[in-house]
C-alpha cells in the first residue's frame, strides 16, 4: 500500500505566505520530485502544473497519481480534503504515456506516443472513411467506426481486430464505451443505436424507435441509460439494460446533432440545427429550457464538469455560455468572423476552448467570458480534445495534420503526421 507521508520542517518563509504550505512530491522509493508552495483549496490540476515545472523532461508527459497516506488527490478533492499540511509530502506514481487514436479518410486508424508524436500502430482493416475512434476506460482497447457500415475493436498495444462488430445497414457516426468497459455503443444512418458487449463483439441490445439517421449516441455517467439524437428532430433516452425508450424528447424543428448527460445524469442537453440548444430532465423527458440566441446551426453543446455552465457551439461564428438553472446566457464568445467548428470546456471548467476557420484555436475564461489567449495553427482546425487532466489538448485540422499543446505554455508539442487524407477524429486515453 502506499505509506510514504513523511514530513519535511516547514520553511521559515512558509511562515510569512498565509495560507500556503510547503509540499513535496516523492516517490515510493524516497526520490524528492518536486518541491513547491501550494494553497490547500488547491486541485489536482494546480498540483500537476507545479510538479511539470521541477520534474525530468521524460517524467514531464507522463500521467500520475498522487497519495497522501492513503487517501488520492482526484478531480472532486483538494489538498485540504486529503489531509496535506505544511511540510506534508505526496507520493507519486507515474503512469503509461497517454495514447493518442486518430481516424481518417484514408480508411486506416492510427495509434500514436503522446510523449514523442511517433505513430505507433496503423489499423487498416476498414473499407471506408473512419467515423468516430474511442479508447476504453484503460486504454487497453481502441473501438473504431465506419461508413463501411462496420465498427471494430482492437488490441491497442498489438493492433490486432479483436472483434468486428457487424450488424448496422448504414454509416455508423459515433462509438462510445461504457465507463466500465464493459458495453459498447453504436449510432448508425440506418436509424438505430446498438449496445454490444465488449468481451465477446455481440449485439447485447439494438434501440430502435427513431424515423431517421441516428446523428449520436451516449452513455450515461453511470451506465443505466442511453441518450441519442435523430435527423427525425427528436432525441430519445432507453434503458441500457432492456433497450427500451424511456423518453422520446421532441420539441426540436430540424436534426438533432450534438447530446449530452449533465455530470449527475439528472438532465441531458441536445443542440439542433434549428439554432436551438434545449435542457432537459431525465427523469420526467420535460423540457426545461430551451437556449435561444444562436444565428445559426448549433452544433455542439456540452455541460461544463460541475454541471452548472453549458456550452454551446454554432456556424453563426459565435460560441455562448448559458446557466443550466437559469436558462440565461451568461456569456456570447466571439472573437472572429469565421464558422467556431467546435466548443469544449477544460477538465478543471476554468477555460473555454473554441476552433475556428480563421485556423485559430482560442482559450476563454469560463467565468467571465473573457478572452485568454490565440494559439495559431497553420491549418483550418475542425475540433479539438483535452487529456483528462487538462495538461494537454490535441487539435485536428481539416488536412491530415493534428498537434499536441500544453495547456499552459500553450507551445506546441509535437505534429501527427502520418494519414494520407483528413482526418474526422480523435481521442485520448484516459
Amino acid at each position: 500500500g502506499v505509506h510514504d507521508s513523511t514530513s519535511i520542517p516547514p520553511t521559515a518563509s512558509s511562515q510569512t505566505l498565509g495560507l500556503m504550505m510547503f509540499v513535496s512530491i516523492g516517490t515510493i522509493g524516497g526520490d524528492v520530485v518536486a518541491s513547491f508552495f501550494a494553497e490547500p483549496t488547491w486541485g489536482i490540476h494546480e498540483v500537476h502544473c507545479a510538479i511539470r515545472k521541477q520534474a525530468e523532461p521524460s517524467r514531464a508527459r507522463l500521467r500520475m497519481r498522487l497519495f497522501h497516506e492513503m487517501a488520492e488527490l482526484t478531480r472532486d478533492s483538494t489538498l485540504a480534503d486529503v489531509g496535506v499540511a505544511d511540510g506534508s509530502r505526496l507520493t507519486v506514481f507515474w503512469l503509461s504515456p497517454w495514447l493518442v487514436a486518430t481516424g481518417s479518410a484514408d480508411c486506416t486508424a492510427k495509434i500514436w506516443s503522446l510523449e514523442t508524436g511517433e505513430c505507433l500502430l496503423t489499423l487498416g482493416d476498414h473499407y471506408g472513411f473512419v467515423c468516430s475512434a474511442a479508447f476504453s476506460p484503460n486504454a487497453a482497447q481502441l473501438l473504431t467506426t465506419s461508413n463501411d457500415c462496420i465498427a471494430r475493436l482492437w488490441c491497442s498495444t498489438s493492433g490486432q481486430c479483436i472483434h468486428t462488430l457487424y450488424g448496422h445497414g448504414g454509416v455508423i457516426t459515433s462509438a462510445a464505451f461504457s465507463h466500465d468497459g464493459a458495453r459498447l455503443l453504436t449510432a448508425s444512418a440506418d436509424g438505430t443505436a446498438r449496445i454490444w458487449s465488449a468481451t465477446s463483439g455481440y449485439c447485447l441490445q439494438s434501440l430502435e424507435g427513431h424515423g431517421g439517421m441516428v446523428c449520436v449516441a451516449v452513455f450515461s455517467p453511470n451506465t443505466i441509460q442511453v441518450l441519442t439524437g435523430s435527423d427525425d428532430h427528436t432525441a430519445r433516452i432507453w434503458r441500457t439494460e432492456y433497450g427500451d425508450c424511456l423518453h422520446t424528447l421532441e420539441g426540436h424543428e430540424h436534426q438533432v446533432c450534438a447530446v449530452a448527460f449533465s455530470p449527475s445524469a439528472a438532465r441531458v442537453v441536445t443542440a439542433s440545427n434549428d439554432c436551438t440548444a434545449r435542457v432537459w430532465c431525465s427523469t420526467s423527458g420535460l423540457c426545461i429550457w430551451t437556449l435561444w440566441g444562436h444565428g445559426f446551426w448549433v452544433r455542439a453543446a456540452v455541460f461544463s464538469p460541475d454541471g452548472v455552465q453549458v456550452l454551446t457551439a454554432s456556424r453563426d461564428s459565435t460560441a455562448k455560455l448559458w446557466c443550466s438553472e437559469t436558462g440565461e446566457c451568461l456569456h456570447t464568445i466571439q472573437d472572429t468572423r469565421h464558422r467556431v467548428c467546435s466548443a469544449i470546456f477544460s477538465p478543471d471548467g476554468d477555460k473555454v476552448l473554441t476552433t475556428s476557420d480563421d485556423k485559430a484555436v482560442r482559450t476563454w475564461s469560463a467565468t467571465s467570458g473573457e478572452y485568454l489567449q490565440t494559439l495559431h495553427s497553420e491549418h483550418v482546425t475542425c475540433s479539438a480534445v483535452f487529456t483528462t487532466d487538462g495538461t494537454h489538448f490535441l487539435t485536428v485540422a481539416k488536412d491530415h495534420i493534428a498537434k499536441v499543446w500544453c495547456a499552459e505554455s500553450g507551445q506546441c508539442i509535437c505534429t501527427l503526421d502520418g494519414h494520407h487524407d483528413a482526418m474526422s477524429c480523435v481521442a485520448f486515453s484516459t
